[in-house]
């Protein structure tokens, strides 16, 4: 009697399902399909279904999986060429991290753009400390300079380092910032508008 052919027995086979990829790289099957969508696996369709050749997924793992545009790189190149104000500003602050903790200080600004800010923390009071790389937060702080009019933001961002060798140093990446706010920020920065 005839034993019934699985198509999973073969992984071996030149011709690989998304399966047997899945099983192969050791990865879920819905990131196969993702992947193939999306153009970082090679493959082909046979009517309605996925194929991918060996030597395509061999090379894969050895060229290393490569990087995956996630729609950020128009904001990545934005604040590349942002101009960053030096600056030493005392300001005050507000840093409120949704749903866990308040802090609230003083700070000298080093640097500031329309897409973030440097503080130097100088003083600071909070029951949970200082928020981490990472933390989503809504920060409130106000400009104060004799070469441009008073400032106040507030901003949402994600706090994207912090180091705590000695002078206390948070950078800040503000996000989704409304179009009257970034055209302030840059005029403060002497950066173009147009």
């Amino acid at each position: 009697m005839a034993r019934a052919r699985n198509k999973d027995n073969y992984p071996h086979s030149e011709v690989m399902t998304p399966s047997q990829v899945s099983f192969f790289l050791n990865i879920p099957l819905s990131t196969v399909y993702y992947f193939s969508k999306k153009g970082v696996l090679k493959s082909f369709r046979v009517g309605h279904k996925w194929r991918y050749r060996r030597a395509d997924i061999e090379a894969y793992l050895l060229e290393g999986a490569p990087e995956e545009d996630d729609g950020r790189e128009a904001e990545r190149k934005d604040q590349r060429e942002a101009i960053r104000l030096n600056t030493s500003i005392d300001c005050s602050f507000d840093i409120t991290i949704p749903d866990r903790k308040k802090v609230t200080g003083k700070a000298d600004i080093l640097n500031i753009s329309h897409n973030g800010v440097l503080l130097e923390v100088t003083g600071y009071e909070s029951e949970d400390g200082l928020p981490s790389a990472g933390d989503p937060v809504n920060l409130h702080f106000k400009l104060n300079t004799v070469f441009a009019p008073p400032l106040s933001l507030e901003m949402k961002g994600r706090v994207s380092r912090i180091e705590l060798d000695g002078a206390i140093k948070m950078a800040v990446r503000f996000r989704n910032v409304p179009k009257e706010l970034k055209t302030k920020l840059m005029v403060y920065t002497g950066e173009k508008t147009s």
